[in-house]
């Protein structure tokens, strides 16, 4: 993370030196043709999941309780299904499971990514690996940011695909699936298909026990209303973090942001550690970068 004319933090000496353009898009290698069948694949299986969940809700407005019960055991195999296909450990694929015992997992959210504050100003993308790939694996920021390639004059680049700077730090460790990958959204946040393409992704991620990363692009001159959160500055702000699950079907996202309590954040007192947005109002702000899933 870093704004136009952040508060100097390790390893700075005045503004001037980081009115750069921090998070930068970079050219990756491309995914081969092995990872882009598995992209598509897991676009498959979110969007059939996707469509069992809200199965489960239009069952459960009629009065058809056989209905809503055939609904409820769909979605919790489909749900089991993603859980076994992505994490390995048994416990915590029943413990995703369990956040929702009744079917209806309208609400779920990842207990497992836990709020890991930015160690220096320009960590936001390392400190959200890190927070990401809790329960497998636990770097310090300092690995991470190796493996993304995070550096003061470029802060975290930004990718779209498997091998870009953000997935391939998580995916060195999600063992050999390497199956994270950067999704890049238009400016100004895309069409209503963009939206839900990201909340099918997003209730997908979360029912197998995995979080998201996020990649925002705030403007100096977007208002208050319309900011990730109240607390944000009035500034430029490209940040990284973490998103941990969703409520309502996905069309709000629990997220759990680095900058709150990060070292040479001058505002992140002012934000909350974990926090809710909607998909309505993240969209837009992902414009021009994205999400890795």
């Amino acid at each position: 993370m870093v704004v136009s004319a952040p508060a100097h933090g390790a390893g700075t000496t005045d503004d001037t030196d980081q009115a750069v353009d921090i998070n930068p898009v970079v050219d990756v290698e491309p995914a081969s043709p092995a990872q882009e069948r598995a992209f598509e694949e897991a676009d498959v299986a979110a969007k059939d999941h996707y469509a069992r969940l809200l199965a489960v809700r239009d069952a459960q407005l009629t009065s058809d309780r056989a209905a809503v019960e055939n609904a409820q055991a769909a979605y919790r195999a489909s749900a089991a299904s993603l859980a076994t296909d992505a994490v390995a450990d048994p416990a915590e694929r029943d413990a995703s499971l369990n956040a929702c015992p009744d079917g209806d997992c309208s609400w779920a959210y990842l207990t497992r990514i836990t709020h890991s504050p930015q160690a220096r100003w320009y960590w936001c993308g390392p400190a959200t690996g890190v927070m990401v790939v809790k329960g497998w694996a636990s770097p310090s920021q300092l690995t991470m940011s190796n493996h993304m390639n995070t550096w003061p004059e470029t802060g975290t680049g930004w990718g779209t695909g498997p091998n870009a700077p953000i997935p391939n730090g998580i995916n060195a460790y999600v063992g050999t699936r390497r199956d994270y990958t950067g999704i890049g959204v238009p400016s100004g946040g895309g069409t209503s298909a963009t939206r839900t393409t990201f909340q099918q992704r997003l209730v997908a991620n979360t029912d197998a026990g995995r979080g998201l990363a996020a990649n925002i692009w705030q403007g100096a001159s977007t208002p208050p209303n319309s900011r990730l959160n109240p607390g944000y500055p009035a500034q430029t702000v490209k940040h990284i973090f973490a998103i941990r699950g969703y409520s309502n079907y996905g069309s709000t996202a629990y997220y759990v942001d680095p900058a709150s309590g990060g070292a040479g954040v001058d505002w992140g007192g002012n934000v909350p550690a974990y926090s809710t947005v909607t998909t309505t109002k993240l969209m837009p702000l992902l414009g021009a970068r994205g999400y890795v899933w």
